[in-house]
């Protein structure tokens, strides 16, 4: 074939004729145009690119539809012209294509005196091996003839209906799928855990008892004391009614904290301000010395920590002591506990 010398920088449709043949710039390259080509072949023209065709297209023209990726070809079949699709399935993925299934999109709370699994940034879960839909409505769970305690909860299939169930049994990665579910039982997805005492349902701004497996990003309980709190005692005493419960996960990040003011009744004496977890464990210190008999001091201390114990409640409340004399905590102390989610 001879040397074919085109023209530089064309622009799209520009024509040029060589050797007795006419190409056509399409934005790419140089195509033989229509009936130029011999052979019995077709001559492709240029290509146009949207969601709908071109307006009056010449014979032999390319059409990329972009919203669905199919290609067309502008064809003559001896009665009409027609466009025909040349490529048998889409170049790209729709829209209905890219929705993905996921697992764990939902997210147990306590709803009245009932606890309801909502959907949640879409609407499956996997049990036993295989992708539920949640329904619209939820899947709802109220305690009865239960001990008082922290229970798990977990999702089931019956027959064909999801249910929920409390549970004492702890939960376990299914070496599978990876899933967390029931020790010992794959037909069980655990998506919370609640606690139940007198068969109610806590989840309030000092008991945050109810937790979700999926998208629970950590909660902050509050408590504050109702009253005065006067102690002499030279050893820690919990601070009457200031405290802070809260459902955490095993190795879960939280941060106890409290504020208040005190005074103590004997100038130049001390107070003393930890936070007991669980009741025992004293975390931090605060100390505040008196300058002048009944004077109000206002005292703060925060304690970021990692809950090492197992999944459970954990409490954290105001602990006390004076050097000598009568220390007095304010009313409206505050103490917190919040949790960042499981890890």
């Amino acid at each position: 074939m001879p040397h074919i010398d085109f023209p530089s920088f064309p622009a799209v449709s520009d024509e040029y004729v060589a050797n007795g043949i006419t190409y056509v710039w399409n934005g790419y390259g140089w195509a033989i145009k229509g009936d130029d080509v011999g052979g019995g072949a077709i001559g492709i023209g240029a290509i146009a690119v949207g969601d709908t065709p071109p307006s009056s297209p010449e014979l032999n023209t390319l059409w990329y539809e972009s919203d669905t990726g199919m290609l067309f070809l502008r064809y003559d079949d001896g009665d009409s012209h027609q466009w025909i699709q040349i490529n048998p399935q889409p170049a790209i993925p729709t829209p209905v294509q890219q929705i993905v299934q996921a697992h764990g999109c939902c997210k147990l709370r306590k709803e009245g005196t009932a606890l309801i699994l909502r959907r949640h940034n879409g609407n499956t879960i996997t049990i036993n091996g295989v992708m539920q839909t949640i329904p619209a409505a939820g899947v709802s769970l109220t305690p009865a003839g239960l001990t008082d305690g922290v229970y798990f909860v977990y999702a089931y299939m019956n027959a064909a209906v999801m249910t929920l169930e409390f549970s004492a049994t702890g939960h376990s990665q299914d070496p599978t799928t990876g899933i967390e579910i029931k020790t010992g039982d794959t037909t069980r997805t655990l998506v919370g855990m609640a606690g139940v005492y007198s068969n109610v349902l806590y989840d309030s701004l000092t008991q945050r008892l109810v937790r979700s497996w999926f998208n629970d990003t950590g909660v902050t309980a509050w408590g504050y004391n109702a009253a005065i709190f006067n102690s002499t005692s030279t050893g820690y005493v919990a601070v009457t009614g200031l405290f802070a419960q809260t459902l955490m996960w095993a190795g879960e990040d939280m941060v106890a904290a409290v504020t208040g003011q005190c005074n103590n009744t004997t100038a130049g004496q001390v107070e003393y301000h930890s936070i007991a977890i669980n009741g025992s464990a004293q975390i931090g210190s605060c100390i505040i010395h008196t300058p002048a008999a009944n004077y109000w001091s206002a005292f703060a201390l925060t304690l970021p920590n990692t809950w090492g114990g197992a999944d459970g409640l954990v409490a954290a409340q105001l602990n006390v002591a004076v050097s000598g004399g009568s220390g007095s905590w304010y009313t409206g102390c505050v103490q917190s506990l919040s949790t960042k989610g499981r890890p």
